[in-house]
């Protein structure tokens, strides 16, 4: 996973200092959700955008002259603080391929998520990079909504857009994304929101709104006037399926289900050394990605844990009297369960964890 984290200020002559400490503070916190690379960017009451960005920990990169620098930048004439911490997943860890990525010279643009068909929008290194170049350049609405049925994989957003010196928010159910406006109108931003209310709270700035960013919803805020709030547009998205082999209890054959990712994918020789690893775990928790109802009324779930990447987990949540779960209510859920067995996919090319007693979390997808 990754971290956002963010400040927009409503003055028209720079950052406070509270609220500056609040970014850079917000900044170093934020590596608990990605620690392998951290990056900035400062926009300027002129639009002019800074990017600073390095394959370091957060705590490393606040200490650099040039981020020292940036924050007297911010105080004088800033209007916006963007900033993400990396955990790598695709692509190499490097200075290149931190965040954000500049998009066609006018937008800069952050993720945090996977996708499972990145080379398919764009043929880059790194997933975050092929997104921003898919989604950011969009016409209109219609062809954002779009170009987001073409995306397969989770995503929270944000980017700044020169043209327009804007900052725009787009997040998915798979990702979360949280914002504070201040009492002085001024916006803050975050993976998670409990972060927000530590940060705030530390810098003596209060707050008069908390809320998560709705999914499917993109979120404009003008720098030209911040105390006017987010403009909130409605997306009408197809979701992103592919045909997907396998049998259940109540059909079998080809269905229609969600992707599964090529990302980490396992030769056989892999899959031997992980299924010693999973029968020495004996149990584990996932997130589930795919849910189906057999033919008795119980419900069939898939899905996968970043912590075990290249395994799907797979199992069956046993319906009782006393308990009825549906298929909307279970997905996006945390499980937990025994891994009973594990074999090997050859068309998804990865292990398959089978798993009993499963037991139902009511944690929501959140990483």
């Amino acid at each position: 996973m990754c971290g956002l984290f963010g400040a927009i200020t409503s003055y028209g002559n720079g950052f406070s200092n509270d609220e500056s400490k609040s970014f850079f503070q917000g900044l170093f916190v934020d590596q608990l959700r990605g620690d392998d690379a951290t990056g900035v960017c400062l926009v300027e009451n002129d639009t002019q955008a800074t990017v600073k960005k390095k394959s370091v920990s957060a705590d490393l990169f606040l200490l650099d002259k040039e981020i020292t620098d940036l924050r007297d930048v911010a105080i004088s004439r800033g209007s916006a603080l963007l900033g993400h911490n990396r955990k790598t997943t695709i692509g190499g860890n490097d200075d290149q391929h931190a965040h954000p990525f500049l998009v066609n010279n006018d937008k800069v643009f952050f993720h945090n998520g996977t996708l499972y068909n990145h080379k398919k929008l764009k043929d880059t290194t790194v997933d975050s990079e092929a997104l921003g170049h898919h989604i950011t350049d969009y016409k209109d609405i219609k062809d954002l909504e779009d170009r987001l049925s073409e995306v397969s994989g989770a995503y929270a957003t944000v980017w700044y857009d020169q043209k327009e010196h804007s900052v725009k928010f787009l997040r998915n159910h798979q990702r979360p994304l949280s914002y504070a406006i201040a009492k002085n109108g001024s916006v803050f931003y975050a993976s998670e929101r409990s972060m927000l209310y530590f940060i705030l709270g530390r810098n003596n700035i209060a707050i008069d709104k908390t809320d998560d960013f709705k999914t499917d919803t993109l979120y404009t805020l003008s720098l030209d006037d911040v105390r006017k709030g987010f403009n909130e547009t409605e997306l009408k998205i197809q979701s992103f399926t592919q045909a997907t082999s396998h049998t259940t209890g109540k059909k079998s054959g080809t269905t229609t289900m969600p992707a599964v990712t090529t990302v980490n994918q396992v030769s056989k020789n892999q899959f031997k050394r992980i299924s010693k690893l999973l029968a020495h775990v004996q149990s584990a928790s996932f997130f589930v990605d795919f849910v189906e109802e057999d033919n008795v009324g119980n419900m069939l779930v898939l899905g996968e844990n970043d912590d075990f990447p290249g395994v799907i987990f797979k199992g069956t949540v046993i319906n009782k009297h006393a308990i009825q779960y549906t298929e909307d209510y279970l997905k996006n859920k945390l499980i937990a369960g025994h891994i009973a067995y594990v074999t090997y996919d050859r068309n998804i090319r990865k292990c398959v964890a089978h798993m009993s007693e499963l037991k139902v979390n009511t944690y929501k997808y959140t990483h």
